[in-house]
């Protein structure tokens, strides 16, 4: 079986030749960028390069045909490049950047990940949801980054593997941009200006989608 059989056989309850493997499709299934650097090393495959990041946010590794191949992955991942507002800026504390949706990262000196530090709708009101600026989902400079991608995938025989186009998600996207304790509050009593939100979302997912049409 190729490793997309593999995937549809098992996803569609029947019992495949083997149990399927994924390592690196998907920011769940991936592997933190030092702990990879070691494994390499422990393996003793060489370095033709520094290893490259799949998510520099959760600072994890791009997986190498290399080690798809030896290790009998099951799948491949497209994912779209990340946009950011201006450079990572780095002192003897750490490293913060802002990403397109505005949410402020930082990653403490010797740290493993970033985590968010700063929500753009913390505190806002659905008059303040209206002067916001949501994102374009049909930005070509993220998604022209997946052709390559694709290209690759289709040959590898694999299950391909679509990561979130932008954000994380519907609900958790709108925790993001708030903050879990305003969204989630909003959810539950302030169900309008939470509706706005995931509405707003929505429609940037649909852009994205229609935009990978062509």
């Amino acid at each position: 079986m190729t490793g997309k059989e593999r995937i549809l056989t098992s996803i569609s309850h029947y019992e495949a030749d083997r149990v399927p493997i994924d390592l690196g499709s998907s920011i769940a299934s991936s592997i933190n960028i030092k702990a990879y650097a070691a494994l390499i090393d422990f393996l003793g495959y060489k370095k033709n390069n520094d290893v490259e990041f799949f998510n520099v946010i959760s600072q994890l590794a791009k997986v190498d045909k290399n080690i798809i191949k030896d290790f009998s992955i099951d799948t491949a991942c497209i994912y779209p490049e990340a946009i950011f507002q201006g450079d990572f800026e780095t002192n003897n504390n750490g490293s913060s950047v802002i990403d397109e949706w505005g949410i402020k990262w930082f990653m403490p000196k010797n740290g493993h990940y970033y985590d968010m530090v700063y929500h753009p709708l913390e505190n806002s009101t659905i008059e303040d949801l209206k002067k916001y600026k949501w994102i374009d989902g049909g930005n070509k400079e993220r998604l022209s980054s997946m052709v390559n991608q694709i290209d690759q995938a289709i040959f590898s025989n694999n299950a391909i593997v679509l990561g979130t186009p932008v954000g994380n998600g519907i609900f958790q996207t709108g925790n993001w941009l708030e903050g879990y304790y305003d969204f989630l509050c909003d959810v539950a009593y302030n169900s309008k200006k939470a509706e706005i939100i995931m509405e707003n979302i929505i429609k940037m997912f649909e852009t994205v989608l229609e935009y990978g049409r062509y």
